[in-house]
């Protein structure tokens, strides 16, 4: 494996690495990832699902095992199943509904991976980002970068980002979220990341 200094001087700038992860967002039309979220208010884990323009479908495996949420960016609506042995019973929600956000206030319309990477954006435009580590996360070599927000400055009550991004596609396999404190408000294991593969449109809907 190459040191880090000499593989970032053949690559890119550091600055310059979140804007790549997002080029690279762009070109993603499908994926799936099992998410493994921990915070203050508990854990989550969820098999997510992602399609151009901005469908979701989220399984949900812990808490609420077997219940089902979905999403249509055109008729900017959610659907969800939540009891998985009766799926007869489905309601409609709007996205921004309370009783589908999650405990840190994110909404199925910016749940995927380009929404994150936005937040990052955004919080390294008023801040700074510091390349730490080259580190193995599963079976995937990443780095490992922390973005900060300068003076306290914080995007959706975030100060700082820890990142392990892919090595190949420089999208987050992890992500550690601090609050202007320093205190750690979520930590999110992404895997099983598969990009770009077949997922029928039916996959997006409740019947």
């Amino acid at each position: 494996m190459l040191p880090l200094f000499f593989w970032l001087a053949l690559n890119i700038s550091v600055k310059g690495i979140v804007s790549i992860a997002m080029d690279n967002f762009r070109n993603v039309e499908t994926y799936a990832v099992t998410l493994d979220s921990r915070s203050d208010g508990g854990r989550e884990v969820i098999k997510y699902f992602y399609k151009t323009p901005g469908y979701v479908r989220m399984n949900f495996v812990e808490p609420h095992a077997g219940a089902v949420l979905l999403y249509d960016p055109v008729r900017k609506e959610a659907r969800l199943q939540p009891l998985g042995a009766l799926k007869s019973f489905v309601v409609t929600l709007s996205p921004d509904n309370r009783l589908i956000t999650s405990s840190k206030g994110h909404t199925i319309a910016e749940s995927d991976i380009g929404a994150l990477l936005k937040n990052v954006d955004k919080l390294q435009a008023h801040g700074s980002i510091e390349v730490l580590a080259e580190e193995k996360s599963g079976e995937r070599d990443t780095v490992k970068v922390k973005i900060l927000g300068a003076y306290g400055y914080s995007m959706a009550g975030t100060n700082a980002y820890i990142l392990w991004l892919d090595k190949r596609s420089f999208l987050p396999v992890r992500v550690m979220a601090y609050d202007a404190k320093g205190g750690l408000t979520e930590d999110v294991l992404m895997t099983d990341l598969e990009i770009n593969l077949t997922l029928p449109d039916n996959l997006f809907k409740l019947e």
